[in-house]
């Protein structure tokens, strides 16, 4: 039974899930399966002698598709599918081959099956079940790692309707690969491979499909890249570290319409614009030691690139004049130059329609521009269609000299990120309208007010959705009013003492905000006659000075949409509650403080709280300073 339901409810629950759920319309009967656990659908639902509920457990989940995992205890879980719904994932053996063997009817259009290092009973399943992965099932995807032969390459490849094959280390002599030739360049349905840490150099001799789309052979640092017969409808090439450099890139046979190449962590010093396939959109270049840049044949950038990634590749300030000398792609969007020795944004000319920028870890030491004419000001000019700047980490020296001018950023930046740039105050900027993230954690700043003026405020921020201003050293929020539609407000680690109930955030606080995060701000006072966010949905109060008796504000007691507040470490050891609540907290974290109850006491302690927060605690424990759900 799924937790939270006694014996006493069992009969009424079967009988309901029998007898009433079947006669609900399908969108409702899918809403409420929606809320159970997955082993309840997998042990209960899917045995009940009704086929209406099973019709919609197929349309919903397992005609679309259905992800089983061996996973021995040897083996790590892969972490591209961790974000696969629970509902349509099997792990282990046995569990695989029970639910096979008793739900031959559902046959989804994309079977996962991942071997997790486990081969043998990878290949058992498929060649137990090889009729209905065949004629019944839709595409099939094949993951499988360590020691994985050709003779088992060859296995898999004898499903026709295999449609990605994944392997990581194919242990196996060199002169076998020509083995899986034959049933490899005759697969029409194969559009991936993947070949992780392959430990094979010469691919002389092997075709792939000319249905295959995406390739990658990356991870094994003695491949000989210009060997590998690349068919022509390729789409995306993977080779990182796969022993490209500046002598055999130029060997490589790249299909015409190639449009993403990935060559991280090669050995590639000359950058020659000509080997490159004219209509690549994205290059990623990064990890690489670049020293120069130049365009033998004259054909400049791929002209449909737009998006050139060049994080930690040696680029200093001469080696981007020489990029931007041979004319950027004119519609190149997003440009990553991370953890480059780029010093001085006077060196720089971006492409005129980028929408991305990363900067970030560079050694730029302020935002002038020396180029600029007196009107132009003394900062440097972004593009005007600007979306994403990220620029952490950057050591800015601001001149005194200029404090009173206000740097004007893109109309359209929507992301900014100047999170660790030893920012103290904020009456450089002026931010845009149409900006809704920004972070400048780890910063300087101590006052929130310095971006308040006559000519810029945070109430014209009106598309901020989410401020991360923790890690800096702000003290007190008097007079400061929070940009209107504010969604997420981040405070973490700023030394504020005490929230007061004259605070524009406490006292007339964003209507939109959801998430307020003070933990490790050293409070020690909460006013009780504070106002929260109306739909205010998690506060998190954590690492404070909340200490001896602590009454939770009426605020709390009696808010509507609350759903998690976060007290743990503090020191509290006594709760009392402002008003009388009838709140809908879901999660009160008190761990770590000192509450302390006798068993005698227990009971009045959980009353107390359920008066108090209008709310029972589901499962009461004796250990009051825990994790307590509603």
């Amino acid at each position: 039974m799924s937790p939270g339901i006694g014996d006493d409810d069992e009969e009424y629950l079967k009988r309901f899930v029998t007898e009433f759920l079947p006669e609900l319309p399908d969108h409702v009967v899918w809403s409420i399966v929606n809320m159970l656990p997955p082993e309840y659908i997998f042990d209960f639902l899917l045995y009940l002698p009704d086929s209406a509920i099973r019709d919609v457990l197929k349309d919903q989940l397992y005609n679309k598709q259905l992800h089983l995992l061996l996973l021995p205890r040897t083996s790590s879980y892969r972490k591209e599918l961790v974000t696969v719904s629970p509902y349509v994932k099997l792990m282990g053996y046995f569990e695989i081959t029970q639910f096979l063997r008793d739900n031959e009817d559902l046959n989804p259009a994309k079977l996962v099956l991942d071997g997790c290092g486990d081969v043998p009973s990878l290949k058992s399943i498929m060649e137990t079940n090889r009729e209905r992965l065949t004629t019944k099932v839709g595409d099939l995807v094949v993951l499988a790692d360590n020691d994985v032969t050709t003779a088992d390459v060859n296995f898999f490849l004898s499903f026709p309707n295999l449609k990605r094959l994944q392997i990581h280390q194919l242990q196996t002599k060199e002169r076998n690969l020509v083995r899986i030739n034959e049933n490899l360049k005759k697969h029409k349905n194969l559009d991936t491979i993947i070949f992780l840490g392959h430990n094979y150099r010469d691919w002389t001799g092997v075709e792939f499909p000319r249905s295959l789309s995406h390739l990658d052979l990356s991870w094994y640092d003695f491949t000989k890249p210009e060997t590998i017969q690349l068919p022509p409808g390729l789409k995306e090439l993977y080779l990182n570290k796969a022993g490209v450099n500046s002598l055999n890139i130029s060997k490589i046979s790249f299909p015409e319409n190639l449009h993403t190449l990935m060559l991280t962590y090669n050995d590639i010093e000359s950058v020659d614009l000509s080997d490159f396939p004219r209509n690549l959109n994205t290059l990623d270049l990064s990890y690489n030691r670049i020293s120069d840049v130049y365009d033998r044949k004259g054909t400049g950038w791929p002209s449909q690139l737009k998006s050139l990634l060049l994080t930690q590749c040696g680029i200093d300030d001469a080696i981007f004049q020489q990029m931007a000398s041979l004319k950027w792609p004119q519609d190149l969007k997003n440009m990553v130059l991370t953890n480059n020795p780029i010093t001085s944004f006077s060196n720089l000319d971006f492409p005129p329609n980028l929408e991305l920028l990363d900067l970030s870890l560079t050694r730029l030491g302020s935002l002038y521009d020396t180029r600029n004419s007196p009107h132009k000001g003394p900062y440097f000019i972004f593009p005007e269609s600007l979306k994403i700047l990220r620029m952490f980490e950057l050591s800015l020296r601001v001149n005194e000299e200029y404090r009173g001018l206000r740097m004007k950023l893109p109309s359209s930046l929507e992301q900014l990120d100047l999170t660790e740039c030893f920012l103290s105050h904020l009456e450089i900027f002026e931010f845009p309208r149409s900006l809704q993230v920004l972070r400048m954690s780890g910063n300087k700043i101590s006052d929130l007010k310095s971006y308040n003026n006559e000519d810029v405020n945070w109430s014209q921020l009106v598309n901020l959705k989410r401020l991360e201003m923790d890690f800096n050293r702000i003290g007190d929020l008097s007079d400061w009013y929070p940009p209107p539609n504010l969604e997420v407000l981040n405070l973490t680690q700023n030394p504020l003492r005490m929230i007061h109930s004259k605070f524009p955030l406490f006292s007339t606080p964003p209507v939109s905000l959801k998430e307020l995060n003070l933990s490790f701000c050293s409070i020690e006072d909460i006013d009780e006659k504070i106002t929260l966010p109306p739909f205010l949905k998690i506060f998190d109060l954590h690492d404070n000075f909340l200490q001896d008796t602590f009454t939770i504000p009426s605020a709390i007691c009696e808010h509507k949409h609350l759903k998690r507040l976060d007290l743990s470490r503090n020191g509290i050891t006594k709760l009392s509650y402002g008003s009388k609540g009838s709140s809908k907290l879901k999660t009160l974290d008190l761990s770590e403080n000192m509450i302390r109850s006798s068993r005698t006491e227990l009971e009045d302690f959980y009353s107390a709280m359920a008066t108090g927060l209008g709310v029972v605690v589901r499962n009461k424990r004796f250990k009051i300073n825990s994790i307590h759900n509603f």
